[in-house]
């Protein structure tokens, strides 16, 4: 199934990026795929040893907020990734 990634803030370097993930991948899946393929450093930034979203990483899954990375994704989802800053 293909689920296309959008990204906000550098987490990648290509605006958007179509993955071709298995049949009952996970959020999860595709942030490991895509830790794969651009740099380790993106499961690192993304997601807890556990495999859970870190905290202040939002995740939406056509247009949809995503709380668990173990939502299942579907052929032709849109998901979009981006990291809360903070300053002052």
């Amino acid at each position: 199934m293909k689920v296309t990634v959008k990204k906000a803030l550098g987490i990648l370097k290509k605006s958007e990026v179509v993955l071709d993930l298995g049949e009952g991948s996970k959020v999860r899946d595709a942030i490991r795929l895509l830790s794969e393929r651009y740099g380790k450093e993106i499961e690192y930034s993304l997601l807890t040893e556990s495999g859970e979203l870190e905290v202040g990483v939002l995740v939406t899954r056509n247009k949809v907020f995503v709380a668990d990375a173990n939502d299942r994704l579907s052929d032709g989802d849109m998901v979009f990734i981006s990291v809360m800053i903070g300053g002052g």
